[in-house]
């Protein structure tokens, strides 16, 4: 739901409509969400486990009903392939340093949506800097 727009006009030039009423109904004010594991009050988030696999450091932040969320961190000059996912797409966002995915430039503010069919993924950190992401993958259900 709509319920900010940065004063974005719509394609016919005026302000877009926004969904207040909708927005605030499906707020749950009454009971705590059960959407996410671990801890969501504090102002960062605790890895919920770790592991290191080569130059990759994989930071297991969220695992939710609906999507789960990683933090990968590769060290500089590092190089890590990421395996296929065929039955869900992952987004992955840059928030720090910079490096390559198959080969293509990616920097720190960038995000790239991988699609299921995607095949093996190789990222590159670059030389100087450590290559952060964030990686969020839709947890697929039978519903």
């Amino acid at each position: 739901f709509r319920i900010y727009d940065y004063k974005r006009p719509g394609l016919d030039g005026k302000p877009r409509q926004f969904h207040l009423a909708q927005a605030l109904d499906a707020i749950r004010f009454d009971a705590p969400s059960d959407e996410f594991a671990g801890d969501l009050s504090a102002d960062t988030v605790a890895p919920l486990s770790r592991e290191t696999v080569g130059a990759m450091t994989i930071e297991y932040l969220l695992q939710g009903r609906y999507f789960d969320l990683e933090r990968l961190t590769l060290a500089a000059g590092g190089v890590f392939e990421l395996s296929p996912l065929p039955q869900a797409p992952r987004i992955l966002m840059a928030i720090s340093g910079f490096g390559a995915l198959n080969g293509r430039p990616l920097c720190s503010g960038q995000t790239v949506l991988l699609p299921a069919a995607a095949s093996t993924v190789k990222i590159t950190a670059a030389s100087n800097a450590a290559l952060v992401l964030i990686v969020s993958t839709p947890m697929m259900s039978d519903e």
